[in-house]
């Protein structure tokens, strides 16, 4: 049966929590390959030891772990030697480290009751999440933009020759090869506008919206 944070070696009882984790950790490995626990706790307890003095120049804010106490469910810090807060329930526990854990930049780590780790709240991939939610919705408004002002450009595209001087008014530094290339294409017209006056993308397509309504203002 493997040692958890609640049931383990006594020769670990003294150690700090996360050198005692470490431990415990090293040692289930151990037995895992078929150590008997005579030789696999003095080892695992020797080079647990070890890796603390590795992160001894460390800050103590490193990862949080909540943990079943026997007054409810307790936050642990990695490198700090005592609880930071006992709660009684999990969920307040949970929600405590991870509002914590947002402001120190940290993970956390969840344990079950008989003391296995559960789940892994990495902050690096909820920023990513949010990160990557933004570029869809992003992507999703850009997408229903040209969907509406595909019908603009379709009339520019089919009457081209009509639309480059109003073009070449508006961007002067166009020349005619890149009018030929654009050919009344929305993109093309915004990728060579960037390459001629080295504007952001977000400023160009301003710049197209604003021409665009102001002859659709004029039609109407």
């Amino acid at each position: 049966m493997p040692w958890t944070i609640s049931v383990f070696p006594s020769a670990m009882k003294n150690f700090p929590p996360a050198v005692r984790e470490k431990a415990i950790e090293i040692a289930n490995a151990l037995l895992d390959e078929g150590y008997v626990e005579e030789r696999a706790i003095p080892i695992a307890i020797a080079q647990a030891k070890r890796w603390a003095e590795g992160n001894d120049d460390k800050e103590a804010s490193g990862n949080l772990h909540v943990v079943p106490h026997p007054e409810g469910w307790a936050i642990h810090k990695e490198n700090a030697e005592h609880e930071m807060t006992v709660f009684p329930n999990l969920e307040d526990a949970r929600n405590e480290a991870i509002g914590v854990a947002r402001n120190e930049g940290v993970d956390v780590v969840l344990y079950s009751e008989d003391g296995h780790m559960q789940d892994h709240v990495s902050l690096l991939d909820e920023v990513r999440a949010k990160v990557k939610q933004t570029e869809t919705d992003e992507e999703g408004v850009q997408l229903m933009a040209n969907q509406t002002n595909s019908g603009f450009w379709d009339r520019v595209a089919g009457k081209w020759h009509q639309w480059k001087g109003d073009v070449r008014t508006k961007w002067g530094r166009l020349t005619d090869d890149d009018l030929e290339q654009i050919a009344g294409h929305r993109e093309k017209l915004a990728g060579k506008i960037q390459e001629r006056y080295g504007m952001a993308k977000d400023d160009v397509n301003r710049q197209l919206d604003e021409w665009e309504q102001s002859f659709e203002a004029e039609r109407n």
